[in-house]
């Protein structure tokens, strides 16, 4: 008889704690998955978002560390800058500038105002030229790519 009291006192106690699992919030599986929580790198106020320009006097070659920058959907702009010259106001974009309005010169530094909206996921192709203090103009191909 023991063995029959301890295995309806285990029966229940599994019962009981299976309807406590249950009922405690949390623990049952939830009607929907959670919504996606926000990007976290974006999740900031907008920031310079800095492209040194360099130049290779071997290959005769504008060099870029990064040959993509990310920029933040209308809060982060481009500064160009570059310690072999100024770089170009010239901007050839391939499809579209992801700017409303032409970066401008602020001393040796090319700047961009934030990208418009709508443009989260886009890469930008573009080439602009790097002039050296002799007047040489050398072509940099980097890439924008706008992130929400």
């Amino acid at each position: 008889m023991k063995r029959s009291g301890s295995l309806v006192a285990t029966v229940t106690a599994t019962a009981v704690l299976a309807a406590l699992v249950l009922a405690v919030p949390g623990c049952a599986r939830p009607a929907a998955p959670p919504a996606p929580a926000p990007s976290s790198v974006c999740n900031r106020p907008g920031i310079p978002v800095t492209v040194f320009v360099g130049y290779n006097q071997v290959t005769n070659q504008a060099v870029t560390a990064n040959k993509t920058v990310y920029l933040c959907e209308g809060k982060d702009w481009v500064e160009w800058v570059s310690s072999e010259g100024s770089v170009s106001d010239d901007i050839r974009w391939k499809s579209g500038s992801p700017f409303d309005e032409r970066p401008r010169h602020d001393g040796k530094v090319l700047k961009s105002k934030p990208p418009k909206k709508g443009l989260a996921g886009k890469v930008f192709e573009y080439e602009v030229d790097l002039v050296l203090g002799n007047g040489t103009k050398v072509r940099v191909d980097p890439k924008i790519e706008i992130m929400e």
